[in-house]
């Protein structure tokens, strides 16, 4: 992709558009930044990077008469930026798609509705263990622009969203990773099935010599990758080994790695923070935070694992999900006792789970993890889980500030106890 002196709209501010500017400065391009976050925050010599930029408001001189629009996952398709785009017949791609064209290293793409980020981190820790230079980027911290500046690595893993995934052209990943696919983000997609050719997008340029995994649990996944031209490979989760284990092992194998030795060593790792991360026992009580859980499926799958009764903490921004799937749910029913809903669903939590399980509402979180405690204490139950089921938007910039805040709100609330 040649952008020398060509014109490139970034749409965006955060992490992706940050690594996408500072890679279109690296080859010579002459860089617009339009967002509607506000820039009071970014650091001075990010904006230097640019030769013209907008906050607040997208317009439309910003897209009129440019060669190339990067957008950030963040940008929804109903942004006026695309119809600008079609209008003057400027080209729009991913930051993800910028990056692919100026990296030479050896891909893992990782994508599905929950696990990316565990998966993704502990990968990475499996193949460093194992000889490989390997790093990790994309929806986990680190933009993939960024790792293409910055190193050369042997092999990128790289955590891809359906956000990340709407805008490739070339885009090719040596192994693509489907861990699953449940209801999600029905907020931006019209339906499930177009949330699904999302994900799939992952596979939509792998050739023969290529690589994609697929969990065995989803027949739909089965029927679809009859249409894939790379080889194919199966995994499927057991009560001794899980979803992310099992797709980190079938990579291993692919890799060459002792399948044996790598799963002895997962075994010693910790898995990063906001997910299922035990905080602090307070008078007997357990309090773990699962913030990272933004939807209806994680929380299942976090209630599997820990596999202990809960008052269950709930709430935040909805993403258009059915809540009322939870009753017929058994690991909901098995494990979840009692209920604090919080943030802007709590009246649809309340509303669909009304006459299935003692609710009691709060009007943040704060006040959703005193309630929970003196629930706890007087009926006896030792654990309490932050799983929200919900985006975290209505009241934090994303899901770590919110568990950071949950754990703070634990912590002072032993504090509080000790007097």
């Amino acid at each position: 992709m040649r952008l020398k002196f060509k014109k490139v709209t970034v749409v965006g501010s955060k992490v992706s558009a940050e690594g996408a500017v500072r890679l279109l400065k690296r080859i010579g391009a002459k860089i617009k930044l339009t967002t509607l976050s506000d820039l009071e925050k970014s650091p001075p010599e990010f904006l230097k990077l640019v030769d013209e930029y907008e906050c607040k408001t997208h317009s439309e001189e910003f897209i009129k008469g440019q060669d190339l629009i990067v957008t950030s996952p963040g940008v929804p398709k109903s942004s006026p930026v695309f119809k600008w785009a079609k209008k003057y017949n400027v080209r729009v791609i991913s930051e993800i798609e910028l990056a692919y064209n100026f990296c030479d290293s050896f891909i893992i793409g990782v994508t599905g509705t929950n696990g990316k980020t565990t998966t993704t981190y502990l990968l990475e820790k499996v193949l460093r263990k194992f000889g490989f230079k390997a790093v990790s980027c994309g929806n986990i911290g680190r933009s993939f622009s960024s790792v293409v500046i910055d190193e050369k690595p042997q092999i990128i893993c790289l955590e891809l969203s359906s956000f990340q995934l709407e805008n490739i052209i070339n885009f090719r990943p040596n192994i693509g990773v489907i861990l699953n696919i449940t209801p999600d983000h029905l907020d931006r997609y019209k339906s499930f099935k177009e949330y699904v050719k999302a994900k799939f997008n992952i596979f939509k340029n792998q050739k023969k010599t290529d690589f994609s995994l697929l969990n065995f649990d989803y027949e739909f996944l089965i029927k679809k990758s009859k249409s894939l031209k790379s080889r194919v490979i199966f995994f499927k989760a057991s009560d001794k080994i899980n979803e992310d284990f099992v797709a980190i092992l079938s990579i291993c194998f692919i890799l060459g790695i002792d399948e044996k030795k790598a799963l002895d060593y997962l075994k010693t790792l910790k898995l990063p923070p906001h997910r299922t991360e035990f905080v602090k026992r307070i008078q007997g009580i357990d309090f773990y935070n699962d913030s990272k859980a933004t939807n209806i499926h994680s929380t299942l799958f976090s209630l599997k694992n820990l596999r202990r009764k809960v008052i269950l903490l709930a709430g935040g921004e909805d993403k258009n999900q059915d809540f009322n799937i939870l009753k017929d749910n058994e690991i909901f029913k098995e494990y979840v006792k009692k209920i604090v809903v919080f943030g802007k669903a709590k009246s649809k939590l309340k509303d669909c789970l009304k006459g299935f399980k003692d609710i009691f509402c709060a009007q943040d979180l704060k006040e959703a993890v005193l309630v929970a405690f003196e629930i706890a204490k007087k009926n006896k139950i030792n654990c309490v889980l932050l799983s929200p089921m919900c985006a975290s938007f209505d009241s934090f910039k994303n899901f770590k500030e919110r568990g950071d805040f949950f754990k703070k709100i634990v912590k002072d609330l032993e504090c509080k106890k000790k007097f």
